[in-house]
C-alpha cells in the first residue's frame, strides 16, 4: 500500500454522485401543487388568531377591550390587507371587529392566514346558537351513559348515607365483564 498521492489509474472518477442536499421529486411536486402559503397582497382577506393579535394591540387601546371580550384564544379576527409589505416585513391590516378609530395594525406575515376566494367568516346562525345556549343553560339533554359495572358499584356505594358508608365492612369492585372478575375490598376501621 502506497502512502501519498495515488496514481492516475487509481483515482476515483470526478463525477461521483452524492446524496447531500439533493432536491427530491416529492418536494418539487409539492411546490407545484400549491401546498405552499397563499400569496398575500393589497386588498386580500386574512385572518389571525386572538392570541397572535394580542401581541400587536396596545393594552390601553379601545381594541384591547374588544380582544378581552372574546375569551377563547383560538377565536379568529378577520381583516383586509391595506398596504403591501413594509421594510420591516409587516403588513398593514384593517380588522373588521375592532373599533373604527383603532382597527389598523402592522402584523408580520407568519401570523396571518390568507383566505381563499369565497372562504370568509361564516355567518352566525342565531337559531342554532340560541338553542345550543338554552340547552347548555338549562342543563341540556344529558347523554345516556353506557352501563358500566365498575361505575355502578361506585355510584351505589356513594349513594349510601354517611353513617352506612362508615359502618360498611367491604366493597366489591367488578373489574371485568365476567361475573367472577370482582375485587373484594375489606374496609378497615
Amino acid at each position: 500500500m502506497r502512502i501519498g498521492r495515488p496514481l492516475a489509474e487509481e483515482r476515483v472518477a470526478g463525477n461521483t454522485d452524492t446524496t447531500a442536499r439533493k432536491k427530491t421529486k416529492a418536494k418539487a411536486a409539492k411546490k407545484r401543487t400549491g401546498s405552499a402559503r397563499a400569496a398575500i397582497g393589497k386588498n386580500k382577506r386574512v385572518k389571525i388568531r386572538r392570541n397572535a393579535l394580542k401581541l400587536v394591540v396596545k393594552v390601553d387601546s379601545a381594541a384591547w377591550a374588544i380582544l378581552e371580550h372574546y375569551s377563547r384564544n383560538d377565536f379568529n379576527f378577520y381583516g383586509t390587507v391595506l398596504a403591501p409589505k413594509q421594510k420591516s416585513g409587516k403588513y398593514n391590516v384593517r380588522f373588521d371587529l375592532l373599533p373604527e378609530s383603532d382597527n389598523e395594525y402592522a402584523v408580520v406575515r407568519d401570523r396571518l392566514t390568507v383566505l381563499q376566494p369565497g372562504e370568509d367568516e361564516r355567518e352566525y346562525d342565531y337559531a342554532t346558537e340560541l338553542s345550543a345556549e338554552i340547552a347548555e343553560g338549562c342543563g341540556g339533554a344529558e347523554k345516556e351513559k353506557k352501563s358500566n359495572k365498575a361505575q355502578d358499584a361506585i355510584d351505589t356505594f356513594l349513594a349510601l348515607s354517611t353513617e352506612e358508608q362508615k359502618s360498611a365492612k367491604s366493597f366489591a369492585y367488578p373489574y371485568g365483564s365476567q361475573a367472577d372478575e370482582v375485587i373484594n375490598w375489606t374496609i378497615l376501621e
